[in-house]
């Protein structure tokens, strides 16, 4: 599904990824781990069009993208649910979901209703403004937002971020059961626990480049990762 190989990216002299590689095969979930600052959302924003990249190729769905922008390819099947959740915040819930599915016509409403059963408390508020909902009910609106138009690759960059411990349980309830369902998911998280829970296969970045890769399980046992990031 995704394909990326030989990527930087650099802001002025900055090099923020360092020739990068790394595969999404449909079906499966991929984990990009990392501290703060070691170049997760800067891959994020190379993949889908929101930073330029400086060398390397991206190939989505078997097409070439590098030199694609956003909307071309959030059209081919590409939905990001970025950092910050960025929800539109004087909408109502409702809105910010038509707003995800506006191109699908009589569908979008279909569409919306499955995003209301994969996250009940939405329904619940499904006419109050975005800016009034806690943080975690945020993050459900972006991932249902992102989920309308049924995209092939779905991408979280920090979907745990400055959430409640429940919170995430219940985000990440919602993402395995995503998962689970055949989504292709590209995850990129700084909780490493919650992440290789759910991720078939991880890479653990430092400073923009990979230091560890491999099947998720693996690396719950590495001693790198189980002691910068599982506690030991």
């Amino acid at each position: 599904m995704l394909a990326i190989r030989g990527l930087s990216v650099s802001y002025g002299k900055v090099q923020a990824v360092r020739g990068l590689d790394l595969t999404v095969a449909a079906g499966e979930t991929v984990a990009i781990l990392g501290a703060n600052g070691a170049g997760k959302s800067s891959i994020v924003r190379a993949i889908t069009g929101l930073a330029r990249v400086a060398a390397g190729e991206i190939v989505f769905d078997g097409k070439p993208v590098t030199g694609l922008p956003s909307d071309r390819r959030a059209a081919a099947g590409m939905a990001l649910v970025p950092e910050g959740r960025r929800v539109f915040a004087d909408m109502t819930v409702a809105e910010n979901l038509q707003m995800g599915g506006y191109l699908l016509g009589r569908e979008a409403a279909v569409r919306m209703e499955a995003m209301f059963d994969l996250f009940p408390r939405l329904r619940e508020r499904r006419l109050q403004l975005a800016a009034t909902l806690s943080g975690g009910e945020q993050q459900m609106l972006a991932i249902a937002r992102a989920l309308v138009r049924r995209p092939a690759l779905l991408i979280l960059d920090e979907p745990s971020l400055g959430l409640s411990p429940i919170m995430v349980q219940t985000i990440y309830r919602a993402i395995r059961d995503l998962r689970d369902g055949g989504m292709t998911i590209l995850l990129a998280e700084q909780s490493a626990a919650v992440a290789l829970s759910l991720a078939n296969r991880a890479y653990l970045l430092e400073t923009g480049s990979v230091v560890a890769e491999g099947p998720a399980k693996t690396l719950r046992d590495d001693p790198r990762v189980r002691d910068a990031y599982l506690g030991g």
